[in-house]
């Protein structure tokens, strides 16, 4: 306690104008400590005895600070009581617009334990906290009187978007809280069309030239089909037309369309049917008339002709038998030399 007196008492006497930041007092941290470097960019409102924080535990405290012109160079008394690994990194930081300055000291998660921050060594990856410009900022906004005149508008608004609307808005909080809860509930088929959108993404990536390819070759089409659009527009109307008519013809005349459709069936059949007893006939006609065209001159050749063409015919026209057409012709003796 003297030597504090003495020591003041001196500085009086001798003139010197010693600030209080000055004095190697609160520069350090409590017991034992080990000195190390942080280089930042610029210190802004960072003075001899600033905290050095982890989260919410105070490490030690700012030994002193200095400059190269390019960085600033600040030095942190750190207690041993605490180990820090040497990856550790330091920022500036503003717990708020009217606080003090900090140096926020972060370790890697996980933390490692094979090189432990020693006393002389430096700290390289530092950054300056957003919190320090955006609090400065909102201080000097709120200082210059327009935050205040930007307060009272936004209240003025919210309170006539408001006024009356007490139901209205709890029922769009209460929709909104069912939404975010439906949302909630169905989070995996989100995430699985999320997934699913991104595979397609990255095989319309994979498969980009291809698809210019294709477009490529469409673009022809796609012209004609374009030059082309007033006869397809008019074939449809065409189309739509046609279909309207045979609507209007088919319509109340199902039984006689289907009783048409049984008739040509029939008449399909009956041909058929001649066809098959013609064929046989047909084959007989052709050996006879080979056989009437070798025979020898000079002989005579009886032949039976058995045709009954009118009696097949109305009996395919008429499903019957004609009783007065003769069903034969008369047997008939020629000369030889008749066929010639």
């Amino acid at each position: 306690m003297r030597a504090l007196l003495l020591f003041g008492v001196c500085l009086l006497l001798s003139g010197c104008s010693v600030g209080l930041g000055q004095l190697p007092i609160g520069r350090t941290a409590d017991g034992d400590d080990y000195v190390v470097t942080a280089h930042f960019v610029r210190a802004d409102r960072i003075r001899p005895g600033t905290e050095v924080r982890m989260g919410q535990q105070l490490l030690g405290r700012v030994h002193d600070l200095s400059t190269d012109g390019r960085s600033a160079q600040v030095r942190l008394s750190l207690s041993q009581s605490i180990e820090l690994p040497a990856t550790v990194t330091a920022a500036i930081e503003l717990p708020s617009a009217l606080g003090e300055p900090y140096v926020k000291l972060s370790a890697p998660s996980p933390i490692p334990t094979d090189a432990i921050l020693a006393d002389g060594d430096v700290i390289e990856d530092t950054e300056i906290g957003p919190e320090l410009e955006s609090s400065l900022a909102a201080l000097g906004l709120v200082l210059n009187g327009s935050g205040f005149d930007q307060l009272e508008s936004i209240m003025t608004e919210m309170n006539a978007a408001f006024g009356g609307r007490g139901p209205d808005i709890r029922e769009l909080l209460l929709r909104t809280d069912r939404i975010m809860a439906a949302a909630a509930a169905h989070r995996a088929d989100v995430d699985r069309v999320l997934t699913a959108a991104g595979s397609v993404s990255r095989a319309l990536a994979d498969n980009r030239e291809r698809l210019n390819e294709g477009l490529t070759v469409a673009a022809p089409t796609m012209e004609l089909l374009v030059r082309q659009r007033d006869h397809i527009a008019s074939l449809v109307e065409r189309s739509a037309s046609l279909a309207a008519t045979a609507e209007d013809v088919f319509a109340g005349h199902e039984d006689q369309l289907v009783s048409g459709v049984d008739q040509l069936t029939q008449i399909i059949e009956s041909i058929r049917g001649f066809n098959e007893s013609v064929t046989p006939a047909l084959d007989n006609m052709n050996g006879f008339i080979d056989g009437f065209t070798g025979a020898v001159h000079g002989d005579y050749l009886v032949f039976d002709g058995a045709l009954d063409l009118p009696e097949t015919i109305a009996e395919l026209m008429t499903g019957g038998r004609l009783a007065d057409v003769p069903s034969t012709l008369q047997q008939q003796q020629l000369p030889t030399g008749a066929g010639e």
